[in-house]
Protein backbone atom coordinates (compact mmCIF):
# COMPACT_ATOMS: atom_id res chain seq x y z
CA UNK A 1 0.00 0.00 0.00
CA UNK A 2 3.13 2.71 0.58
CA UNK A 3 3.93 1.96 -2.87
CA UNK A 4 0.86 3.22 -4.29
CA UNK A 5 0.47 6.18 -1.68
CA UNK A 6 3.58 7.15 -2.89
CA UNK A 7 3.09 6.63 -6.58
CA UNK A 8 -0.19 8.64 -6.10
CA UNK A 9 1.59 11.72 -4.14
CA UNK A 10 4.03 11.80 -7.55
CA UNK A 11 1.05 11.86 -9.37
CA UNK A 12 -0.38 14.64 -7.53
CA UNK A 13 3.14 16.55 -7.15
CA UNK A 14 3.55 16.23 -11.00
CA UNK A 15 -0.03 17.89 -11.66
CA UNK A 16 -1.35 14.50 -13.17
CA UNK A 17 -3.80 14.05 -10.93
CA UNK A 18 -5.68 16.20 -8.41
CA UNK A 19 -8.55 15.12 -5.83
CA UNK A 20 -11.97 14.92 -7.43
CA UNK A 21 -15.74 14.94 -6.42
CA UNK A 22 -16.84 13.42 -9.53
CA UNK A 23 -20.09 11.83 -9.76
CA UNK A 24 -17.82 9.26 -12.03
CA UNK A 25 -15.88 6.53 -10.30
CA UNK A 26 -13.73 3.85 -11.71
CA UNK A 27 -11.34 0.65 -9.62
CA UNK A 28 -8.14 0.94 -9.49
CA UNK A 29 -6.16 -2.70 -10.42
CA UNK A 30 -1.87 -2.71 -8.54
CA UNK A 31 -0.48 -5.00 -10.17
CA UNK A 32 3.65 -5.78 -9.13
CA UNK A 33 6.29 -5.93 -12.20
CA UNK A 34 9.05 -7.42 -12.51
CA UNK A 35 11.41 -5.17 -11.39
CA UNK A 36 9.42 -5.12 -8.21
CA UNK A 37 7.96 -2.00 -8.74
CA UNK A 38 4.05 -1.30 -9.04
CA UNK A 39 1.78 -0.30 -11.98
CA UNK A 40 -1.10 1.03 -11.16
CA UNK A 41 -3.91 0.66 -13.43
CA UNK A 42 -7.70 1.99 -13.56
CA UNK A 43 -10.61 -0.07 -14.78
CA UNK A 44 -12.15 2.18 -17.37
CA UNK A 45 -14.46 -0.97 -19.39
CA UNK A 46 -17.22 0.96 -18.06
CA UNK A 47 -16.42 4.29 -19.13
CA UNK A 48 -14.81 2.82 -22.41
CA UNK A 49 -18.03 0.80 -23.17
CA UNK A 50 -19.98 4.25 -23.23
CA UNK A 51 -17.63 6.29 -25.35
CA UNK A 52 -17.79 7.04 -28.99
CA UNK A 53 -14.95 5.36 -30.57
CA UNK A 54 -12.21 7.80 -32.10
CA UNK A 55 -11.26 6.52 -35.42
CA UNK A 56 -8.19 8.36 -35.95
CA UNK A 57 -6.15 5.69 -37.88
CA UNK A 58 -3.36 4.25 -36.34
CA UNK A 59 -0.17 3.89 -38.85
CA UNK A 60 1.34 0.78 -39.64
CA UNK A 61 4.73 -0.43 -38.01
CA UNK A 62 5.79 -1.62 -41.49
CA UNK A 63 4.85 2.03 -42.92
CA UNK A 64 6.82 3.85 -40.07
CA UNK A 65 9.89 1.19 -40.79
CA UNK A 66 9.65 2.05 -44.48
CA UNK A 67 9.77 6.08 -43.77
CA UNK A 68 13.27 5.12 -42.28
CA UNK A 69 15.19 3.33 -45.00
CA UNK A 70 17.88 5.11 -46.44
CA UNK A 71 18.16 7.66 -43.39
CA UNK A 72 21.45 8.81 -41.88
CA UNK A 73 20.71 11.14 -39.15
CA UNK A 74 18.05 10.16 -36.26
CA UNK A 75 16.67 11.67 -33.10
CA UNK A 76 14.58 10.64 -30.14
CA UNK A 77 11.67 12.09 -28.36
CA UNK A 78 11.15 11.62 -25.03
CA UNK A 79 8.22 10.22 -24.54
CA UNK A 80 8.56 8.32 -21.33
CA UNK A 81 5.27 9.64 -19.65
CA UNK A 82 3.80 10.41 -23.15
CA UNK A 83 0.32 10.84 -22.71
CA UNK A 84 0.61 12.44 -19.26
CA UNK A 85 1.68 15.25 -21.58
CA UNK A 86 -1.62 16.32 -23.43
CA UNK A 87 -3.69 18.29 -21.26
CA UNK A 88 -7.75 17.07 -20.52
CA UNK A 89 -10.35 19.36 -21.18
CA UNK A 90 -12.70 20.17 -18.25
CA UNK A 91 -15.76 18.82 -19.18
CA UNK A 92 -13.73 15.22 -19.46
CA UNK A 93 -12.03 15.18 -15.91
CA UNK A 94 -14.36 14.74 -13.88
CA UNK A 95 -14.73 11.05 -16.34
CA UNK A 96 -11.06 9.84 -15.47
CA UNK A 97 -12.22 9.69 -11.81
CA UNK A 98 -10.67 6.69 -9.72
CA UNK A 99 -11.23 5.92 -6.57
CA UNK A 100 -8.68 3.68 -4.01
CA UNK A 101 -8.40 2.93 -0.55
CA UNK A 102 -6.20 6.04 -0.08
CA UNK A 103 -8.56 8.59 -1.70
CA UNK A 104 -10.94 9.69 -4.61
CA UNK A 105 -8.84 11.24 -7.65
CA UNK A 106 -9.27 12.38 -11.00
CA UNK A 107 -6.82 13.26 -14.18
CA UNK A 108 -5.79 16.39 -14.91
CA UNK A 109 -3.77 14.93 -18.09
CA UNK A 110 -4.45 12.64 -20.30
CA UNK A 111 -4.38 8.86 -18.70
CA UNK A 112 -3.62 5.07 -20.22
CA UNK A 113 -6.55 3.36 -20.54
CA UNK A 114 -9.47 5.01 -21.93
CA UNK A 115 -10.33 4.22 -25.78
CA UNK A 116 -9.09 7.79 -27.15
CA UNK A 117 -6.03 8.06 -25.60
CA UNK A 118 -4.09 6.14 -28.69
CA UNK A 119 -5.47 8.00 -31.20
CA UNK A 120 -5.27 11.36 -29.43
CA UNK A 121 -1.77 10.63 -28.82
CA UNK A 122 -0.98 9.52 -32.97
CA UNK A 123 -2.93 12.49 -33.62
CA UNK A 124 -0.41 15.12 -31.21
CA UNK A 125 2.58 12.92 -32.76
CA UNK A 126 1.44 13.50 -36.45
CA UNK A 127 0.79 17.01 -35.93
CA UNK A 128 4.79 17.67 -33.84
CA UNK A 129 6.60 15.95 -36.35
CA UNK A 130 4.51 17.47 -39.46
CA UNK A 131 5.79 16.09 -42.66
CA UNK A 132 9.11 14.54 -41.41
CA UNK A 133 7.49 10.89 -41.39
CA UNK A 134 7.47 11.31 -45.22
CA UNK A 135 10.90 12.38 -45.90
CA UNK A 136 13.10 9.97 -47.34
Amino acid sequence: MEDVRHHLQELAANGIITESRSPYASPIVVVRKKNGKIRMCIDYCTLNSRTVVDQYTMPRVRDALDCLLGSQWFSVLDLRSGYYQIPLGEEDKEKTAFICPLGFYQFERMPQGISGAPATFQRLMEKVVGDMNLLR
